[in-house]
């Protein structure tokens, strides 16, 4: 797509927007209205039940005496008002305020981690208003010569610009991973590889996955997660963080019971 023809696209869906604002403005303008005249009525309502009260007080005020249907049209006015005060609209304050729009939070690319970057906006238009750094370069450069590219072709060659790693290193890389810190960073980093190797080989099942975490945990927890019948990831980082809690806890007794018998030699 050439330059103009793109501004001339964004210039016209600005100008939706503007329309779409223009419409949202008036239908704020008309709830606004009507919420006034909502108050006006009610007003009216509350008034008029009280100079009619005020004009039956007057009626029967010589004599002194209740009847029957006064009390039947006192609990009929107390029973209306009531009924207006529950259904008394909230308070009218002015202009009402203009509703908050979502706001639409597009990832930035600048060159780095393509396939994160296409896997949150995957078949986006206009990408190009949305690179930055030597990402833009590349862009303005690649679009020229090609123009209505398809999207899937311009993943392709982004990949290849950009990527740092082929799809054979990214399993190989998967494939040597082993358990250095705690199970949680071993399992963070496993599940960032497994990510990229998902999208690059869609065909390797949760039992291969299974089989790779286990595979790559230390020594001391990987023997003893083996003895278990463990058919999903879910359940293998459960058992796995369960035995570094106990072979910690184990650890950590052994450690006291020799400080002990070592204090106990100098007694």
């Amino acid at each position: 797509m050439e330059n103009h023809e793109f501004y001339e696209a964004m210039e016209k869906r600005l100008a939706a927007y503007d329309v779409h604002m223009a419409s949202v403005e008036a239908t704020m303008g008309d709830l606004q209205r009507s919420n006034s005249a909502l108050h006006q009525s009610f007003s009216d309502l509350k008034l008029e039940l009280a100079n009619f009260m005020t004009q039956m007080n007057a009626r029967t005020e010589p004599n002194h005496k209740t009847s029957p249907e006064r009390g039947e049209l006192s609990h009929k006015h107390n029973r209306l008002e009531f009924r207006l005060q529950q259904n008394t609209p909230p308070p009218h304050t002015g202009n009402l305020p203009p509703p908050k729009l979502p706001k639409l939070s597009f990832p930035r690319f600048s060159g780095d981690d393509p396939r994160g970057w296409v896997r949150k906006d995957y078949k986006v238009p206009y990408t190009s208003v949305h690179f930055d750094a030597q990402a833009e370069y590349w862009y303005a450069a690649y679009i020229k010569p090609v123009e209505n590219v398809d999207w899937n072709s311009f993943v392709t060659d982004l990949f290849a610009r950009f990527s740092v790693v082929t799809r054979v290193s990214v399993l190989g890389e998967f494939n040597k991973l082993q358990q250095i810190g705690t199970v949680d960073d071993y399992f963070n980093r496993f599940e960032t590889l497994r990510a990229q190797v998902v999208q690059e080989f869609d065909y390797l099942d949760e039992s291969y996955f299974c089989m790779s975490f286990i595979g790559g945990l230390k020594p001391e927890i990987h023997s003893r997660v083996e003895q278990f019948e463990v058919e999903s990831l879910t359940k293998a980082i459960h058992i796995a963080r369960r035995e570094e809690v106990a072979i910690q806890n184990l650890l950590k007794s052994h450690k006291s019971m020799h400080t002990t018998a070592t204090t106990s030699n100098y007694i």
